[in-house]
């Protein structure tokens, strides 16, 4: 858990996409009857489908201004049980009128295909204002990306995938076609590539997160906590194996003269020097 909000409104696009594709087969007709659909009509699976694709580059946007504004002002990663339970409850909640509006909204919301399953004027509309949402998308995490994070490239490249994939989707005027097929492989691509974005940075980050912890950042030599912790295998392994271990202490004379006189950069130069000279005279194994 990285603690980042932008992270957790990525978790909860990610919940809102996967709650909705769960339906999606109760609508679509042929999923798994042939002549028709579990709920809904016509209109059902393809309200389903503008909700989706409008949710995800939302929140791809959304996320990534989070995620740049958080850097930008140095936020402490951190949230509370009221926020992590918050985004849950607006995830369930956006799924459920999602699949209330799919199943029941058919005469409330204007019709996106005509009986022989074309294209509404309506529909063709969406799609216009879905490449408008999409190119600003990219427009808003180029922007936040512009300070090198890999996350926001990441997104920035996620937004450019969903943007051709709204394009190609304007000229898919009927299901079944080479341009309906097209944006369907490009929406897998988007949705692949933010995942494997995801779980790689999330890794990176907790393989820093552990290097932080285990070493000194200024020296490089051991943290307190991982030498407490060698401490304590060595004495366990001395016992087992009924030997002695020993521990050397060292105190530098005159360093805070050194950090008075000359800064604390030539006093971080010494301690560097220092813990290199220690390090050449005692063994691979020694901590």
């Amino acid at each position: 858990n990285t603690g980042r909000r932008g992270y957790l409104l990525i978790g909860g696009v990610f919940a809102y996409l996967a709650g909705v594709l769960a339906f999606l087969p109760l609508y679509f007709p042929g999923a798994i009857f042939t002549d028709r659909s579990i709920w809904g009509d016509l209109q059902s699976a393809t309200n389903l489908y503008y909700a989706w694709h409008f949710a995800f580059p939302i929140g791809i946007a959304a996320s990534a201004v989070l995620i740049y504004v958080d850097q930008r002002t140095h936020r402490r990663p951190g949230l509370s049980r009221a926020q992590q339970w918050g985004g849950l409850a607006i995830t369930a909640l956006g799924i459920g009128i999602t699949v209330m509006l799919a199943t029941f909204g058919s005469e409330l919301l204007p019709a996106v295909l005509e009986p022989d399953g074309a294209k509404t004027p309506y529909a063709s509309t969406l799609d216009l204002v879905l490449v408008a949402v999409c190119l600003a998308t990219v427009v808003i995490t180029a922007f936040c990306a512009r300070n090198g994070s890999l996350i926001g490239m990441w997104l920035t490249a996620l937004a450019l995938l969903i943007l051709g994939e709204a394009v190609v989707n304007v000229n898919a005027t009927e299901r079944f076609t080479i341009g309906w097929y097209a944006s369907r492989f490009l929406w897998l691509m988007a949705v692949g590539a933010l995942l494997v974005a995801l779980v790689w940075n999330l890794s990176r980050i907790d393989r820093a997160n552990s290097d932080l912890a285990a070493r000194d950042w200024l020296t490089g030599c051991e943290s307190r906590i991982s030498l407490v912790d060698a401490m304590q295998r060595e004495i366990a392994r001395g016992r087992d194996l009924h030997t002695e271990i020993a521990l050397l202490w060292v105190d530098l004379d005159g360093f805070k003269g050194i950090n008075d006189q000359l800064g604390h950069q030539a006093g971080d130069d010494v301690l560097r020097e220092i813990v290199g000279r220690l390090k050449g005279q005692v063994r691979s194994g020694d901590h």
